[in-house]
């Protein structure tokens, strides 16, 4: 059966709309996929770049977890370093203190401690103030200064009843005049308290005083107040009484100072 014009038309028609719907759906398909595609895209960039940001955030921490761990640890070293140092410096300081009254030389303490000396400038002022003769030979105790200080005193006595003349017979004369000085007792008598006068017996009587007591400062400053023959006997005591003096003084401030610096170091 045939169909008439308007209806093959209508026919038509209808098939074309049929087709351009299955496009539109299509095509709607295409651009719903299109829109999912954008937005996964999307999704994924958000993701990564948020992994990125927590990663970066991670990465810093752990650099400073790292950075902290590293000045600790420095920390540490130095603490160590410095408590070492200290315990050295004690342990040299105390063998210096201990070899004063043994008459033993002092170079292996000095060798030490100028060892140690270029970590603190107080230490190496210190060490460089001690006489190259004390680190050689020592220093003389308390009691061999006293004794060496009364031998002293008797050549200065000898010296002055030496009569002015001067030669080998004026030196037995000297001599003689000593020992009968000796036989009537002590030539410098031994007193509690301090004598008073200024004549050179005296100053030697007052100094001794102060040698017995353990003043050897004073002793030594007594004895400044001889001229002439009687300061020259007693030259080369001065001069032993005054290296103890340096090296006494030394340690006492090598002692200030490792206490001082062990004040500073924090606890532990």
């Amino acid at each position: 059966m045939r169909l008439d014009p308007l209806a093959a038309k209508i026919n038509e028609e209808t098939q074309k709309l049929g087709q351009h719907s299955i496009k539109l759906k299509q095509l709607h398909y295409s651009l719903t996929r299109e829109d999912d595609l954008q937005r996964s895209k999307k999704d994924m960039a958000d993701f990564f770049e948020a992994s990125a940001q927590g990663s970066a955030l991670q990465l810093h921490e752990l650099e400073q977890k790292v950075k902290q761990l590293d000045s600790t640890v420095v920390a540490d070293a130095e603490r160590a370093a410095r408590a070492q140092l200290i315990h050295r410096l004690g342990l040299s300081v105390q063998g210096l203190v201990g070899d004063l009254g043994t008459h033993r030389p002092l170079t292996s303490h000095l060798i030490a401690l100028k060892k140690l000396a270029h970590a603190d400038p107080v230490v190496a002022t210190v060490v460089g103030s001690i006489p190259a003769s004390a680190a050689k030979e020592g220093v003389a105790s308390q009691e061999e200064l006293q004794e060496r200080y009364v031998a002293a005193a008797h050549e200065a006595v000898r010296r002055l009843l030496v009569p002015e003349i001067g030669g080998v017979a004026a030196e037995l004369v000297g001599t003689v005049r000593l020992r009968l000085t000796q036989a009537m007792g002590p030539v410098l008598p031994v007193n509690d308290s301090l004598v008073e006068g200024s004549d050179p017996k005296t100053v030697l009587q007052r100094g001794l005083y102060f040698v017995r007591n353990g003043l050897l400062h004073k002793a030594v400053e007594e004895i400044s107040n001889l001229d002439g023959n009687a300061s020259h006997a007693m030259s080369g005591w001065v001069e032993q009484a005054q290296r103890r003096l340096v090296v006494e003084q030394a340690s006492r401030l090598l002692s200030a100072r490792v206490a001082a610096i062990s004040s500073t170091m924090p606890s532990s």
